[in-house]
């Protein structure tokens, strides 16, 4: 079904998989008659999860003629981003972040299994996920770490990038693929809940690169976007046409979103 350039489907889960302590990643089945459609949707776009109420077991598409938009549910929505997107073998790939406390998309997630059901809502689109640069620089959380990747992923080859992840220990950190000279720097934070030094350490990287010769992604908790986002427009001046700062997550919420 699609509604305002939306294509919104129920997924079957295929496979859960934990691949580090505080990732897991789900595996969903794609229904044969969405693959062409799918064919608009870029590998690290963002999607919409309707998280069904704790007992549901009834999982219905809205009514097009009732609803103008796939916001309009009783079920609990979270932002999360399109790991993998696999036509030829019909697989929808997401990853979920585990924390202490459980927001509703990971609790869901932590006890999925093989049969159960979830209604997704994906953008169509295939615009690139950053402009074209000759360098990057991509900042972000372990919320950040899907798209990041993807990213990388799409990059083509010539290009330089440094990254720097901040991720709650070693066993998070995963390997990133990408065709690009890559420099790759992780920090560990147990407790991203109780601040966090990403904003500081990432203003020594940016304080001497040239504003027309580099892209800068950042995507983080809220406040850490906003002391980047600020640093970058009102100390070193920057056009934000050479920038993109997203907030995922705040430290006043509960529930995270990747």
């Amino acid at each position: 079904m699609e509604i305002n350039n939306k294509i919104i489907d129920i997924y079957t889960v295929k496979k859960q998989e934990l691949i580090t302590p505080h990732y897991l990643r789900i595996t969903f089945h794609i229904p044969e008659s969405l693959v062409e459609q799918l064919k608009s949707v870029k590998e690290g776009s963002n999607n919409k999860l309707f998280i069904p109420s704790q007992g549901t077991h009834n999982i219905h598409l809205p009514n097009e003629e009732k609803s103008s938009s796939v916001e309009e549910s009783i079920e609990q929505v979270r932002t999360y981003t399109n790991r993998k997107i696999d036509l030829f073998n019909r697989e929808l790939k997401i990853d979920f972040v585990l924390h202490e406390d459980y927001g509703p998309a990971s609790s869901w997630a932590s006890k999925a299994k093989p049969g159960d059901k979830l209604k997704v809502a994906m953008k169509q689109g295939i615009k690139p996920l950053v402009p074209k640069y000759d360098r990057y620089i991509l900042i972000g959380d372990y919320t950040a770490l899907p798209v990041i990747s993807c990213i990388l992923e799409q990059l083509p080859d010539g290009v330089k990038a440094e990254v720097l992840l901040e991720v709650y220990g070693a066993k998070d950190e995963i390997p990133l693929l990408s065709k690009t000279e890559t420099q790759i720097r992780w920090l560990h934070n147990p407790h991203p809940e109780k601040g966090s030094y990403l904003a500081s350490i990432s203003k020594t990287l940016l304080r001497d690169k040239k504003e027309n010769e580099t892209y800068i992604y950042i995507a983080a908790e809220y406040e850490t976007v906003n002391k980047l986002r600020d640093y970058l427009k009102n100390r070193l001046m920057w056009d934000s046409v050479n920038y993109a700062a997203v907030s995922y997550w705040t430290t006043t919420e509960s529930s995270l979103a990747n």
